[in-house]
């Protein structure tokens, strides 16, 4: 078989962070209630572009992703060798997509953080320092923007 290109559509990275809701509804793959009529009643099969999300520079190493909701907040880290220092007034979760990334805190071990790892950064725990030249990360936060 031949290798091909992807479509357009099967590239890039998608990053989801959804809000409480108590509206879902299931289609299956799960032990809960499922409710196929309802899902059909309000879905539309008809094909359209995704929604697309521009990210606005924040700092020198952040850029961040607008979003309708309160809940939380979605940035885009590219650490450098020059530590960033990361506050943590909330909680917060990085996701390396690319390269490979180290955080470090005074007293504790530094993580790694390769391509496809993850890390939860526990709020109050102090700020931690971000390196990583060439490293590609996103930053899920709880509430207001946390500014590095």
């Amino acid at each position: 078989m031949p290798l091909t290109a992807l479509p357009d559509y099967l590239r890039g990275v998608g990053v989801e962070l959804t809000a409480n809701s108590d509206n879902v509804l299931r289609c299956g793959l799960t032990a809960k209630h499922v409710d196929v009529p309802g899902l059909l009643a309000v879905t539309s099969f008809r094909a359209a572009e995704p929604a697309r999300r521009t990210a606005h520079p924040a700092s020198a190493v952040e850029a961040e992703y607008p979003s309708p909701a309160e809940e939380f907040r979605l940035s885009r880290l590219h650490p450098t060798a020059v530590p960033t220092r990361i506050e943590l007034p909330t909680p917060q979760i990085l996701l390396c997509i690319a390269g490979h990334a180290r955080l470090s805190a005074p007293g504790h071990p530094a993580l790694d953080l390769p391509r496809d790892a993850s890390a939860y950064l526990r709020p109050g725990a102090g700020p931690v320092e971000l390196t990583g030249p060439g490293a590609r990360l996103f930053r899920a936060t709880t509430g207001a923007p946390a500014r590095v």
